[in-house]
C-alpha cells in the first residue's frame, strides 16, 4: 500500500472516531491544505454514512408494512364496492 493510501486510511478512521460536528475542523488541520487528500477522505466518509443506513430496517419488516398497507387498501375498496352495489 502506498504512503498516500495509508495516510487516507489513517485520517478516515480517525475522523470516524469523531462526532460529525468535529470532523471538518479535524480534517482542515490534518490535511494541511491538501485538497486532494481532503476530497478522498470526505468521499470515504460520505460512503460510510450511506452504508450505515443501508440496511437499517430489515427487508422483512419493510415488506410486512407494505403488505399490511395493501390489505387495508383492498379492504377499503371492497367496502366501497359493497356500498355501491347496495345503491
Amino acid at each position: 500500500m502506498s504512503e498516500r493510501l495509508r495516510q487516507i486510511e489513517l485520517l478516515y478512521h480517525a475522523a470516524l472516531e469523531l462526532d460529525e460536528s468535529g470532523r471538518a475542523a479535524f480534517l482542515d488541520s490534518a490535511c494541511g491544505g491538501d485538497e486532494g487528500l481532503r476530497r478522498e477522505v470526505d468521499s470515504l466518509l460520505s460512503y460510510s454514512k450511506v452504508s450505515v443506513n443501508f440496511i437499517e430496517t430489515p427487508a422483512l419488516a419493510i415488506m410486512a408494512k407494505e403488505l399490511a398497507s395493501r390489505q387495508r387498501q383492498e379492504q377499503a375498496w371492497r367496502r366501497n364496492d359493497a356500498k355501491r352495489k347496495k345503491k
